[in-house]
């Protein structure tokens, strides 16, 4: 896919607009390379594993199954209906179909997408990187150390290049490695502080992390189109009972 993807002209000269696109699964297959190892095995080896997240991964297992979310979308009377194991074309050139995670055998392990998670494993996901790179251990006799402070903050930065989002409550909010970051807190209409960082997934799962106020949101639905405002609104919610929590507090 990528030597087949290196001959598609550019939209634009990298690092003068924002595109969403293939960037990430470039990227996947560059960690690839270096490292020897498949993507999904690199993921497990130094990420999954080390945080025990067992319940993440490109594949689910025949025992987790009945664990597996059922993905839905609206039907011509606008209910809603799961998207069912026969791929089918929700709009021109997007195909989709709930089958993917049970599919062993396939070899492209994307950088970008396709992998299935919970709640609870995302949330220690996103502590380590609240923590700046370390996570205790379940048991709470260790601490795993994933990437240093260092690290993290350089991939959590914004650089001059990073654009700008087009939704309206992504103002003030710049588009870098993989996370919508906030740069400008008085443009923004979100109570976010300066520097927490958010993203979704095709299906409505959204999450935010808030380094300053240590809050982490997670939501995940599982319906096609995503309904954007539910993960607003959401986002919102929290951060407006936090908000009172604090009022009630002093």
């Amino acid at each position: 896919m990528v030597n087949r993807l290196s001959k598609v002209p550019l939209a634009f000269e990298p690092g003068t607009n924002y595109l969403y696109g293939l960037n990430s699964d470039v990227l996947g297959y560059l960690i690839e390379i270096v490292s020897q190892k498949p993507f999904d095995r690199f993921l497990a080896e130094r990420i999954f594993a080390p945080l025990e997240m067992d319940d993440t991964g490109f594949f689910v297992t025949k025992d987790k199954l009945n664990r597996l979310a059922v993905t839905y979308t609206p039907n011509a009377h606008g209910n809603l209906e799961p998207i069912g194991e026969k791929t089918r074309e929700l709009k021109p050139g997007l195909f989709i179909d709930e089958a993917y995670p049970y599919l062993t055998g396939d070899t492209y392990f994307s950088g970008g997408a396709g992998l299935v998670s919970t709640p609870n494993d995302f949330a220690r996901f996103l502590q380590m990187l609240l923590n700046g790179g370390n996570l205790k251990s379940k048991d709470g006799q260790q601490i795993v150390k994933i990437a240093n402070q260092e690290t993290i903050e350089k991939f959590l930065s914004i650089r001059p290049q990073d654009r700008f989002k087009d939704r309206p409550i992504s103002v003030g909010y710049k588009y870098t490695n993989g996370f919508e970051v906030k740069e400008n807190y008085e443009i923004s209409t979100a109570l976010s502080s300066v520097g927490s960082f958010r993203g979704g997934g095709l299906f409505g799962t959204n999450y935010f992390a808030d380094p300053e106020k240590e809050m982490i949101g997670i939501i995940m639905s599982q319906v096609y189109p995503s309904i954007w405002e539910l993960a607003d609104t959401f986002e919102t919610r929290a951060y407006q009972a936090e908000v009172i929590n604090e009022k009630m507090n002093k």
